[in-house]
């Protein structure tokens, strides 16, 4: 997801080209509109939970919801009945917001399974709810990414010999966020060791840098075909 292209791209194999197309941003999306305490963040990046979206059904301009929904150890779309685990799953987010009573005392709620969230505006022209259409897609990807972590599909992926070592990471190079997500969970549940995951970490950043300069040479050969094309065209109106 750290290059548009890939993201477009990988949109249109599962959404109509004309539905991408008529996807618009809404006030000022292209920021961080979702505010996320540093573990929650930390959590979303790395595919651990998503915010399903739910749209108001009387009033989708001022209102809406997103349902926390925590993924298990394997891709599935998770029922809000029971997850395989209940849904009393307790985790290490916490909503501070909302206390609870135990054996001790009160204390931060945990963040589970099921919980809904609402989001709410006064003025829907001046300060606009997300658009719930990008919350859609992004829980859709999640789910994929989240499948991808799994530890049976981690195992067919990194299972058997590493690829042959290059030696050195290229210092240009930058790991794509999916892949490094899955290194990391393949290091935490014992499929690679962290050699492996050190040779597998230096070919993927190798291949990272391949495809990143095709890419450059691409627009650099298309800029010099437009600067061409500039001074054909000047040429012919000068005759």
């Amino acid at each position: 997801m750290d290059d548009p292209v890939l993201f477009w791209g990988m949109l249109r194999m599962f959404w109509p080209l004309e539905d991408i197309q008529q996807l618009e941003i809404i006030g000022h999306e292209e920021r961080n509109i979702l505010p996320l305490q540093p573990t929650a963040h930390r959590l979303w990046d790395r595919h651990k939970f998503a915010l399903r979206p739910i749209a108001h059904p009387t009033d989708p301009e001022h209102r809406m919801y997103l349902q926390v929904v925590w993924f298990k150890d394997r891709h599935a779309e998770i029922g809000l009945a029971d997850n395989g685990q209940g849904s009393s799953k307790k985790t290490n987010l916490s909503d501070r917001g909302r206390t609870m009573e135990d054996s001790i005392g009160a204390g931060a709620r945990y963040v589970v399974h099921g919980d809904i969230y609402e989001l709410s505006t006064s003025d829907p022209k001046e300060r606009p709810l997300p658009n719930i259409y990008f919350f859609q897609m992004r829980y859709a990807l999640q789910q994929l990414f989240a499948g991808q972590q799994a530890a049976g599909a981690l195992a067919d992926i990194f299972g058997g010999d590493p690829p042959d070592d290059p030696g050195t990471a290229r210092d240009e190079a930058l790991m794509p966020s999916d892949w490094d997500n899955m290194l990391r969970e393949a290091l935490e549940l014992g499929i690679l060791t962290t050699t492996t995951e050190a040779i597998w970490r230096r070919c993927i950043l190798e291949r990272a840098y391949e495809e990143y300069m095709q890419r450059v040479w691409r627009y650099r050969e298309w800029e010099a075909e437009q600067a061409e094309a500039e001074v054909e065209g000047e040429e012919e109106e000068e005759v």
